[in-house]
Parts: structure tokens; C-alpha cells; sequence
């Protein structure tokens, strides 16, 4: 059989196939878009420096601490007075960070860490002045340093099982940045800004007087936001988990919400949209102007609305405070 024959008998499958190769490889392209977009975006929500060198610190994970028996080492506390308009930095490694409202004008943080097999007192605490505030750190090793909020260094976690679990307490109007790497960070009874942030956990954070800016990678992220002490974004985002948010009403801002496995409700008339893998919805809330950036890769969003027309409740009393030792002791 001829070329021109074979042609004549074979020329429909043979374009078939070409048009089902070129379908295939645009299919492909598209989907390597999509993750790159993703991967873009993973970048923009977990903070710059975040994951660095976290598979190595994360390294002396592997035998599960969690499994092993768990002791306590006698309580770090530190307390300071601390104005209003100030902001409270803690930055740790391991282990979860609670944040609730003072009774004074005193920021009181309590550092607690627990352990295995490995020696607590590797794991150092230390306070260090910042612009306006100050910055409290959990410090892995003789590697670890601490000297502002921008140049935290933990140290090297890697065969080493002790945790930090921080319990804070910080005064009327003054702004929280917590962020950690493996456990949940909580803020609860808010009067300022905040920043929370971690890796392998739940972030959770309700104020009275925004933004919040509240990531991770795996966990859910809430934020409940009652009202604005000032400009700036509500950003909140999660790889593995849902993001849910509750904003005041009447509200004046632009929403953009984006996942790429799961829905988006909002009580805000938003536009949705889907662009192959992405569901994007956005809209323009009142005048606009404030932006509202919510983003799940593996999970639903949700924008809730509160209303503000009523007093907002008081926040549950913190416990009574243990005595105070000495300052930085």
C-alpha cells in the first residue's frame, strides 16, 4: 500500500488523533498554570521567611516526640509595662501561643516547656526592645539569636523534643505579632492589629480593632474582626484547611476570595467565578477601599457579617495572675 492510499484510508483517525494530542497538551498547560498561580500564591501568604530551614528543624520530628512521655520544666515569666499603640512580638519554634486580654497596663507572658528525652535547659527564652514594643523568643541552642522582631533566628530544633507553649497576656490597645512553626496560635479579646502566623497548626483571632493579617499552611485559619483601628488589609490564608471570617457591618471594602478545592459563601453580594481550577469570587463592599484577601487551597472560604449595632460583650476575665517574679526572670 502507497503513501497516497494509506493517506485516503487513514486520514480521519490520523487528525483525530492530532486533535486529541494538541486537546491533551493544552489540558496539560493549563493545569501547570493553575499550580504555578498556586504556588504563587502559597508564596504571597506565608510570610517571608517562614519556611526557611524548616525541614531541617523539623527534622528531629521524625521519632514523634508526641508519642514519648512528656514532663514539665518550672515556668519562664516576664512582665513589663507596656502603653497602648504598643505591639508585643513573640516568636517561637515549637509548641502552641495563647494570647488574651490583660487586666493592667502590664504585658505578662508565661513560657512553659515541656520535653522528652531531650534537655531543657538547651532552650532558652529571652526579651529584646523593638520599635515601640518588645520581642520575646523561644531560642533552640547556642545557634539560636534574638535581637528584634525582623532578625529572629530559633536555632536548631533538629534531635532535640522540647516544646514551648506561651500563654500571653497583653493590655488594652496594644498591637500582637505571634508566630510559630508546629502548634496553634490563639488570640482571643483583641484590642489592636494582628499578626499570627504559623506552619503546622490552627490560627484563630477575634479584635475589636483590626486588620488581622492570620496564615498557614496546614490548619484552618478564623478570624473574627468587630472593627478597624486603622488602614490596612484583612489578609487571611491556609494551604490545608478552611479560612473563615466575620466582618463588622456597615462595611466598606473590596473582597477577594480564591480556593481551588472547595466553596465560597459569603453574606457580602460577591461575583464568583470559575477560572478552570480556581474558584474567584469578588466584590465591592459600601464605598470600597479597605482589602479583604482570603485564599484556601485545599478548603472552603466563608465571610460572614456582624453587626455592630449593639455594645460588643466584654471579653471572658482572664484568671488571676501569679504572683510576678522579677523582671526577666
Amino acid at each position: 500500500m502507497d503513501a497516497r492510499t494509506f493517506w485516503l484510508g487513514w486520514r480521519r483517525d490520523i487528525v483525530r488523533l492530532v486533535v486529541l494530542c494538541l486537546v491533551a497538551a493544552s489540558v496539560a498547560l493549563l493545569i501547570n498554570h493553575a499550580r504555578s498561580r498556586a504556588r504563587r500564591r502559597l508564596a504571597d501568604m506565608v510570610p517571608g521567611g517562614a519556611l526557611d530551614g524548616l525541614a531541617h528543624d523539623l527534622k528531629g520530628l521524625a521519632n514523634d516526640p508526641d508519642l514519648r512521655p512528656r514532663r514539665t520544666a518550672k515556668p519562664w515569666m516576664y512582665h513589663a509595662a507596656l502603653p497602648a499603640g504598643h505591639a508585643l512580638w513573640v516568636r517561637g519554634l515549637r509548641g502552641a501561643i495563647t494570647v488574651e486580654p490583660a487586666r493592667g497596663d502590664s504585658v505578662e507572658v508565661t513560657a512553659v516547656k515541656t520535653y522528652g528525652a531531650s534537655d531543657p535547659e538547651v532552650v532558652t527564652l529571652a526579651t529584646a526592645p523593638g520599635t515601640n514594643g518588645v520581642v520575646v523568643c523561644a531560642l533552640w541552642g547556642a545557634d539560636g539569636h534574638c535581637s528584634s522582631a525582623d532578625d529572629y533566628r530559633q536555632g536548631n530544633a533538629q534531635d532535640n523534643d522540647v516544646a514551648v507553649a506561651f500563654t500571653v497576656r497583653v493590655p488594652h490597645g496594644v498591637r500582637i505579632d505571634a508566630s510559630t512553626v508546629t502548634g496553634a496560635v490563639q488570640v482571643r479579646g483583641a484590642s489592636a492589629p494582628v499578626v499570627a502566623q504559623t506552619v503546622d497548626g490552627a490560627v484563630s483571632v477575634e479584635t475589636t480593632a483590626g486588620p488581622v493579617d492570620a496564615h498557614t499552611v496546614n490548619g484552618s485559619v478564623t478570624a473574627v474582626v468587630r472593627g478597624f483601628a486603622g488602614p490596612g488589609a484583612v489578609k487571611l490564608g491556609t494551604v490545608n484547611g478552611s479560612v473563615t471570617v466575620d466582618l463588622p457591618t456597615p462595611l466598606d471594602a473590596q473582597i477577594e476570595a480564591n480556593t481551588m478545592n472547595g466553596s465560597v459563601d459569603s453574606d457580602f453580594p460577591l461575583k464568583t467565578t470559575d477560572k478552570f481550577v480556581i474558584r474567584h469570587a469578588t466584590g465591592t463592599v459600601g464605598a470600597g477601599g479597605r482589602k479583604i484577601e482570603l485564599h484556601a487551597i485545599n478548603g472552603s472560604v466563608r465571610v460572614k457579617a456582624i453587626s455592630t449595632s449593639h455594645p460588643v460583650p466584654p471579653s471572658p476575665p482572664s484568671p488571676p495572675a501569679a504572683p510576678r517574679p522579677p523582671k526577666g526572670a
